[in-house]
């Protein structure tokens, strides 16, 4: 394929350089809960890549030989380069560093089966489902709410719960219309802290627009170290209707 890319560009004839796409794809390192990059592209390609936000050419940023870690927030950019050409527009990524990262979590309401991702431990991976739902990054509970319990690694102070979501409603997935934040310090006694409720009643339309948003609830800063989160789904007669989460973050 390289090469048949390589003729088309002498013949100039349009072609999609999406194989050169540099991935970027975030995983927690277990042993420091560190965030830890790797980037990579379909077709063998330099890559040179940027964790300040400004943009990578060929005189600026770093080329990548393996993956990296990171210990705090940041923005990744990166391009891919051949005989000193520049491939591709730089792919950007958001690298989102958060308490809970690499956290146990407990699911209390299960996934549907197709939808189950790696199960409980997809919601602290940091590792982002974007706006695709059906990647295999997402968690998805069909007609009931969504319960599930967070252990952090020990007692931390914190003072807001994300619960990043997704929705296509035409597809059957809402966005949550309440939700509800608990914390513990030792998993047994919970104190409520924080509801969310959304103002607006549910729109029964349905359409194929996908949308990504998290909802937030802040608090005083209160130490735990479980954390319980419920999220209300939307009743919508006669439809099943699914919440979609990838990630819950904790400050």
């Amino acid at each position: 394929m390289a090469r048949m890319l390589h003729r088309y560009k002498a013949l100039n004839i349009n072609y999609a350089p999406s194989a050169y796409r540099p991935i970027i794809h975030f995983s927690v390192n277990p042993e420091n809960k560190k965030l830890k990059v790797g980037i990579k592209t379909e077709l063998p390609a330099d890559i040179i890549y940027t964790t300040d936000g400004s943009k990578p050419t060929l005189q600026n940023g770093t080329r990548y030989t393996q993956a990296f870690l990171l210990d705090h927030p940041a923005t990744i950019k990166a391009i891919s380069v051949r005989d000193s050409n520049i491939l591709v527009e730089p792919e950007i990524k958001e690298a989102i560093i958060h308490k809970a990262r690499g956290a146990k979590v407990t699911l209390k309401s299960r996934p549907a089966a197709k939808y189950s991702a790696q199960g409980g431990q997809t919601l602290t991976d940091l590792n982002f489902g974007g706006n695709n739902w059906g990647n295999g990054k997402w968690i998805g509970v069909i007609g009931k709410d969504f319960d599930a319990v967070i252990r952090l690694d020990s007692v931390m102070n914190v003072h807001e719960v994300g619960m990043n979501c997704i929705e296509q409603s035409s597809a059957g997935i809402r966005f949550p219309v309440g939700m509800d934040v608990w914390l513990s310090k030792d998993g047994k006694h919970y104190r409520h802290v924080k509801s969310w409720k959304q103002a607006e009643p549910v729109n029964r339309a349905k359409s194929p627009e996908v949308k990504v948003k998290t909802i937030k609830v802040d608090f005083p800063e209160q130490s735990c170290r479980y954390i319980r989160v419920k999220a209300k789904y939307a009743r919508v007669p006669h439809q099943g209707v699914f919440i979609f989460t990838d990630e819950i973050e904790v400050y």
